[in-house]
């Protein structure tokens, strides 16, 4: 780095600088202070102004010498540079596979610490950890949560309005609260270990699981679409395509979000944690096979494996899924438009799946979500039941169990990542004694010798 116009305030101690180049901030002063050979810290001034300079830097010169006898080191204390530190921490797990560094936790933690508590601190006027008031710490977060933060989850680093998320005020449930100080109170507990607060924040703690009782299961949660209710939802799904928005929606992202429903419907993964996190080279293989179908006719249908990656469990499963045709259709869908446009979106192998051809950026849960309730259950009158996106894969999953078959609780099981119990308990509504002599058309665990495989990458 070139400086210019260095002077020393303190010799061979204290001097100050300013640095060479026309970029921006150049102009400011800086500080560099002379604790050993090779130790020499520098601090920004932030000022362009040379006698405020001189008067900083002795501030500088003292907080380091203090530092570096009490503590050992020099490094910036700062709640916005310790946020940071946290969350890039989190990011390096993530990165080298250890535990709790999965990407779900990694997302969490930059929300809660790197947005909500940094925001919280600013609002407060906190600059460091020893500046953060203990005493009704919960009170005052929680009110600031539902008045002032939920503004800083929709916002970029530029203060552009991200695609997608809230506009509106969104009181957040006591759940995400709850939640939110459990990883306030990680990053407060290292801080104390660190010696930067005196003590840790008296925060909420997590009782003791009691599972539900037997007799008290809730079927209103999450419920299976019936026959009836599916078609009703993709026809408003249809109508919605063709309605012109160009404020608002894009036509060609809307079609990749009614896709994003239908593969959601076929294969029953998680659609936030597994679904928005999918690649095309988790696809195994799609194979054409025959199959009876409506008014006995026979034609060929595509059934795919898929390696599902679960980063929220540091889990891989793979299972055997029916209507692949959906995933080939969104796949040309994207090459179509990118012939049409060079500019859109061309997809990889390593790519995610669900992308807008427009940007190049993956969908949101927020898009995925907003568009479900507001747009498409408004659009679909006397429905029987209160679905919600994670509807898909109850529907996967019980039709498939009414299916019937040997093994097929099982197959699910295993392709599905649910737990056998869990599954026989909140599917139970399914008469499976009813269904037990009805063998399903495609076995999910057997792949036919006569399958043709398809490609979807050369």
């Amino acid at each position: 780095m070139a400086i210019r116009d260095k002077r020393w305030l303190i010799p061979k101690k204290l001097s100050i600088y300013r640095q060479s180049g026309t970029r921006r901030g150049q102009d400011n002063w800086y500080a560099e202070v002379y604790l050993s050979r090779d130790h020499r810290p520098s601090r920004s001034l932030k000022t362009t102004d040379e006698g405020q300079a001189e008067a900083l830097a002795y501030d500088v010169w003292a907080e380091l010498k203090s530092g570096a006898a009490t503590k050992g080191s020099t490094s910036p204390k700062s709640i916005e540079q310790l946020t940071k530190k946290w969350c890039r921490q989190r990011e390096e797990m993530e990165e080298l596979g250890r535990r709790g560094g999965s990407a779900s936790n990694t997302r969490r933690h930059k929300t809660h610490i790197g947005i909500l508590l940094h925001e919280f601190c600013i609002f407060n006027g906190w600059k460091k950890p020893k500046d953060i008031v203990v005493r009704d710490f919960t009170t005052k977060y929680e009110k600031w949560r539902i008045a002032e933060g939920w503004k800083c989850l929709g916002v970029n680093k530029d203060g552009t309005h991200k695609t997608g998320a809230n506009t509106e005020p969104v009181l957040p449930s006591k759940a995400t609260i709850f939640n939110e100080f459990q990883t306030i109170r990680m990053w407060v507990e290292q801080q104390v270990e660190d010696g930067l607060m005196d003590k840790g924040i008296k925060l909420p703690v997590r009782n003791k699981f009691v599972p539900p009782k037997e007799t008290d299961d809730d079927f209103d949660a999450n419920p299976p679409f019936t026959d009836s209710d599916y078609k009703r939802i993709t026809s408003a799904y249809r109508r919605w395509i063709k309605k012109e928005e160009p404020s608002r929606y894009d036509t060609r992202l809307k079609k990749v979000i009614y896709w994003n429903f239908l593969i959601n419907s076929s294969v029953g993964w998680r659609y936030v944690s597994e679904g928005l996190e999918a690649k095309w080279n988790w696809i195994q293989e799609i194979t054409s096979t025959e199959q009876e179908v409506v008014k006995g006719k026979v034609v060929n249908t595509l059934s795919s494996q898929i390696r599902i990656i679960d980063r929220k469990r540091n889990k891989t499963r793979t299972g055997f899924f029916v209507h692949a045709h959906h995933l080939q259709d969104l796949l040309n869908f994207y090459k179509e438009c990118h012939r049409n446009d060079p500019n859109c979106f061309n997809p990889k192998k390593s790519d995610y799946m669900f992308i807008n051809p427009v940007n190049g950026k993956r969908i949101t849960q927020a898009q995925i979500y907003k568009v479900f309730t507001q747009v498409i259950l408004a659009d679909c009158v006397d429905l029987s039941r209160n679905y919600t996106p994670r509807s898909c894969r109850s529907y996967m999953i019980t039709t498939r169990l009414e299916q019937g078959g040997e093994g097929v609780a099982y197959d699910l099981c295993e392709y599905t990542g649910h737990d056998l119990r869990i599954l026989q308990r909140y599917y139970a509504r399914v008469d499976l004694a009813k269904n037990s002599s009805r063998g399903t058309k495609i076995q999910y665990n057997i792949k036919p010798k006569d399958n043709n495989a398809i490609k979807l990458f050369e």
